[in-house]
């Protein structure tokens, strides 16, 4: 009877816990490393629950299961049952926690052989190195009922638990260890490296880049439970504060490393305010760590984003190393997405260690950012390279121009020593003339009309030549202080060149040149310009070319290019070389130092010209050769008025041209002639010569005398002899031109040797007349420099036979000091005796006593002493018979 009814309470029991048993998950080893909360009922804890003491009484827990909820994010407890039906084999096993973070993990294994108990989380010594482990030992076959207790003042996932067996758990969490200490181990090498680069260069981003590896190195840690680890400590309330702080130290890294505060200055401002204002939450989330962890969502989040998109909008404005910058972020921003994607339960149940993809992306992001650094510092290197060779060139290219420069002032230092040197001369002389002249006329009051008429005409002239260079030296300061003022009213070019024609045609005719003004038809009368300086630019080129020109002619050519007046003025003069060209319009600049004491001249009358030319709105251009003379040719806008009238032939202008002829004219026999001849015969024939065309005419005997009325008085033509006593006529030529002399001075001479003509002219005469006078010839010479048709007018023949008298008579004087010179031997003396008495006789009709004083004067110079004796013969039976 008692056995029946022991079966009967077997098979109450067993249709009791038949459902129990029937729920039970088998544990294979498929499911290994899956999931068992998947599995469990979620007991309800509304009331408070302990642990049951047996394996019959924890059956019971499964008809406590409530519907599935996720802990409250700031604080819960949660109860786990599972039943299982182990398949696997014997041995110990881990329950451990994945992917997520408690304080109190407590797993109690219930068999009909007792209840294993195990302790893991924060709270507790960590059973594997850096991870929570709950080892328990199972046996196959069994039934096992396991309670999971989970108590946390944090939830920041849900709650995943894994079977593992004990020994290939500890051997992945080997791996997934020495994994998380390389890449501490890289983030915390990069940070030094990086702090050190800092205190050698002071440069700030890799400060920066040193607090943003400090920052995920510390933030990673908590969660690979290195503090427990190394000092058994919970610090659960600073799980959140290095990643707040990473949107911060991340931001002040990429602003400088992206130049973003010069690329894109509001973007880089809304990053700080990011990075700033996530330090808010710090002291929330060291008090509620559920709190650190959205608000650390949040913020890393939002910086993600903004960082990618400097980063995309750096490469896209051409900054290379941002291509490293993106991949870096690409690499943490994946696995870290993904992980808050895992976090919010968006991913369902999914098998994987977040928290080791995060630090590896990290890492990764830590490398290429080094990576990136490395290629921004490459690129700055390179372009301090570019910049250093780009210096040198610039240094060299500075210097050079430093070199011009200084060359440039010296020029100019030395054009305006020159300058003020030639200014001395070019205001000393007319002053000294001016004073001379003013202490005559107070002091003397002997002097006659003519003397005091002559005083004042030197005065004046000198005057007017003071006030010429003072004109353009204020011309020159107004240019530099750019005040010279420029009108615009109706011109009359053909009036204005008439003009200019007029005013040159004394200095033309003094130099024996041709002038000539050429029209090319068609032209306008009249054009809007400024007539002063139009003049002033015209007398200014013209006078240089007639300055400068010897021989030949000098030319004006008027026509039309295109819509511009072009004026070009052609000399045959000296000419210029390129580098005098170049240097032609410097202010004080003249040739060399020849030039200014052959010519004279201030050298400021170009620079003038140039910029007046150029201020009217035109252009000018030089065009020279040495010894081939020189072409100025400047362009002005041609712009017209109502009244302009385009005249196409030379009759419209004809008024015009005949002003001009008009006003080059001088009076018929007027002028003043300097003659210098040491025989007395000559000088009496020449002077009455022309006198009788009615020159005024200075006689000396010497050249000293002759420069020395260079001084007081001012001549038209200056005759000078070349064979002087006491100065020679070559010799005073150079002193007249030293002075200032600019008038026609020709050579009188009996020698008319080819190579002594050309000497003389080469030394600077303007041209000669050989002596004996040919009156033809002579009035040829003299029409030519004073620009007047001359005609032959004879001496009278009365005259003429008193000079002939006169000559005879000095003639017997010159026979008794030829006698006297050849019997002392001084060939040489007795050479200048014949030498002029060649000279005297032609003009006095004794042809033959020339020739034979030619003759002797050629046997002295051979000295052959058989031809002096025999030519000496002839030369005095010759006088013999004048006399």
């Amino acid at each position: 009877m008692i056995r029946t009814r022991g079966i009967y309470f077997l098979l109450i029991c067993w249709c009791l816990l038949s459902p129990i048993l029937a729920s039970a998950t088998v544990l294979s080893e498929e499911q290994l490393g899956a999931n068992v909360l998947t599995y469990a009922a979620q007991i309800d804890n509304s009331q408070p629950l302990s642990f049951p003491l047996s394996f019959q009484e924890s059956l019971t827990w499964r008809h406590k299961a409530q519907a599935v909820k996720r802990p409250n994010i700031f604080g819960d407890e949660v109860w786990y049952a599972l039943s299982i039906d182990n398949q696997v084999a014997t041995g110990d096993y881990v329950f451990a926690p994945s992917n997520f973070m408690a304080d109190d993990i407590e797993v109690r294994v219930f068999a009909k052989d007792g209840v294993q108990a195990t302790y893991s989380g924060a709270n507790y010594p960590l059973n594997v190195p850096f991870h929570f482990a709950n080892r328990v030992h199972l046996k196959q076959g069994e039934q096992y009922m396991v309670i999971i207790r989970i108590t946390s003042n944090y939830f920041y996932t849900a709650p995943k638990v894994t079977v593992s067996h004990a020994s290939k758990f500890e051997q992945q969490a080997t791996v997934n260890s020495t994994i998380m200490l390389l890449c501490f181990g890289i983030g915390l090498a990069l940070g030094l490296y990086n702090l050190l680069i800092y205190f050698v260069s002071r440069e700030k981003m890799h400060l920066y880049y040193a607090l943003f590896t400090a920052s995920w190195v510390f933030a990673w840690s908590h969660f690979f439970l290195i503090p427990q680890q190394l000092f058994n400590v919970n610090t659960a309330s600073v799980h959140w504060l290095g990643f707040i702080l990473l949107p911060l130290t991340n931001a002040l890294f990429f602003i400088p490393f992206l130049r973003l505060d010069e690329r894109f200055p509001q973007l880089a401002k809304v990053a700080l305010w990011i990075g700033y204002g996530a330090l808010a939450g710090i002291p929330i989330s060291l008090f509620m760590p559920g709190f650190g962890f959205i608000w650390a969502t949040l913020v890393t989040g939002t910086m993600m984003v903004i960082g990618m998109a400097s980063g995309l909008l750096s490469w896209q404005r051409g900054f290379k190393p941002a291509r490293y910058f993106i991949l870096a972020y690409i690499a943490m921003l994946l696995p870290n997405m993904v992980g808050n994607l895992n976090n919010l339960g968006l991913l369902g149940d999914v098998n994987a260690n977040f928290y080791l993809y995060g630090l590896i992306g990290t890492t990764l992001d830590a490398l290429l950012l080094a990576f990136a650094v490395a290629d921004k510092l490459r690129l700055i290197n390179q372009q301090n390279i570019d910049l250093s060779q780009n210096l040198e060139l610039k240094v060299r290219e500075r210097t050079i121009a430093l070199e011009v420069l200084t060359d440039e002032l010296k020029d100019a230092n030395q054009a305006k020593s020159r300058f003020l040197a030639n200014m001395s001369h070019e205001i000393r002389t007319p002053m000294t003339s001016i004073l001379g002249y003013v202490d005559t006329l107070n002091s003397d009051n002997t002097l006659t009309p003519n003397e005091q008429r002559h005083a004042l005409k030197v005065i004046q002239k000198n005057s007017r030549h003071l006030l010429s260079l003072i004109n353009d030296i204020l011309d020159v300061s107004k240019i530099e202080a750019n005040k010279l003022t420029i009108e615009q009213v109706p011109t009359n070019i053909f009036q204005l060149l008439s003009e200019v024609g007029s005013i040159l045609g004394r200095q033309v005719r003094d130099k024996g040149l041709e002038f000539n003004i050429d029209y090319h038809f068609p032209l306008p009368n009249t054009i809007m310009s400024d007539p002063v300086r139009l003049r002033q630019i015209l007398l200014n080129l013209a006078s240089n070319s007639v300055k400068f020109t010897k021989k030949g002619s000098v030319s004006i050519k008027v026509e039309m290019e295109e819509d511009d007046l072009k004026i070009t003025i052609v000399d045959t003069g000296i000419g210029m070389d390129e580098q005098a060209v170049k240097k032609l319009f410097t202010p004080f600049h003249q040739g060399d130092i020849s030039t200014t004491r052959q010519y004279g001249g201030t050298g400021l009358g170009l620079h003038i010209s140039k910029n007046l030319i150029e201020r009217l709105g035109g252009l000018i251009n030089v065009s020279s050769k040495p010894g081939k003379g020189s072409k100025f040719s400047f362009t002005l806008p041609c712009y017209t008025t109502t009244e302009t009238k385009w005249l196409d032939s030379y009759q419209v202008t004809q008024e015009a041209n005949t002003k001009k002829k008009q006003s080059g004219e001088v009076k018929k026999l007027e002028g003043s002639i300097l003659l210098a001849e040491d025989h007395p015969d000559n000088r009496l024939f020449i002077s009455r010569m022309l006198e009788n065309l009615g020159f005024q005419v200075m006689c000396v005997e010497n050249g000293a005398l002759a420069v020395d009325a260079t001084f007081t008085d001012e001549f038209d033509i200056i005759l000078l002899d070349i064979q002087m006593p006491v100065m020679d006529g070559i010799e005073a030529h150079e002193l007249m031109r030293s002075t200032g002399v600019s008038c026609p001075i020709l050579a009188l001479t009996a020698n008319a040797m080819t190579d002594e003509i050309k000497h003389y002219l080469s030394v600077g005469f303007d041209d000669h007349i050989a002596k004996p006078i040919d009156q033809t010839e002579f009035y040829e010479k003299l029409s030519k420099y004073t620009g007047i048709p001359i005609e032959v007018a004879a001496i009278p023949e009365q005259d003429l036979k008193i000079m002939r008298l006169q000559f005879i008579n000095n003639l017997m004087e010159q026979k008794a000091l030829a006698e006297h010179l050849f019997c002392l031997g001084d060939n040489k003396e007795l050479a200048k005796l014949c030498h002029a008495i060649y000279g005297a006789a032609g003009m006095f009709g004794f042809d033959e006593l020339g020739q034979m004083a030619k003759g002797l004067e050629g046997a002295l110079k051979s000295q052959s002493q058989k031809d002096i004796s025999s030519s000496y013969q002839s030369f005095m039976r010759s006088i013999k018979q004048v006399s």
